[in-house]
């Protein structure tokens, strides 16, 4: 085998493991993220955690049935793009987590000390090849401080 070769096999070797490095996230590692780059305000991190055609869903508390309320990521940066331009924004503390393969539930504290918002909230996200592509939101309990 030639240099240049040999070369070109280890430049795609290079290449094969560090895309196999990024796609080696566990569920939960994306899930946490996903958590984090919301709190630090990062859209680009946040939307990047997203598959291309991520579905959201949201639980009817009376009925149970879940409604798809947004698809695709066109849509969800519609719908966050003001969320994360607000000056006080929620901020979410995952409280507790389980995982099952690539199905992740957290159960998050969601607060805003400005707005003197808090809420418990449970929600189940599919992660698939280190994007997430299905969020169930399951309910949420919203608290008025005393």
């Amino acid at each position: 085998m030639n240099n240049p070769k040999l070369a070109l096999l280890c430049l795609l070797g290079l290449v094969a493991q560090s895309s196999h490095a990024v796609d080696a996230r566990t569920a939960e590692q994306v899930v946490r993220d996903y958590a984090a780059t919301w709190n630090a305000g990062d859209q680009a991190g946040f939307y990047a955690l997203q598959d291309p055609d991520i579905h959201k869903f949201a639980r009817d508390a009376v009925t149970s049935e879940f409604k798809l309320t947004t698809s695709g990521l066109d849509v969800v940066k519609q719908k966050y793009a003001p969320l994360f331009a607000k000056t006080s924004r929620v901020k979410v503390e995952i409280m507790s987590l389980t995982t099952l393969g690539e199905i992740v539930v957290t159960r998050d504290q969601s607060t805003n000390t400005d707005e003197e918002y808090i809420a418990n909230e449970m929600t189940m996200y599919q992660v698939h090849d280190g994007k997430i592509v299905n969020i169930w939101y399951l309910g949420r309990e919203a608290n008025t401080p005393h």
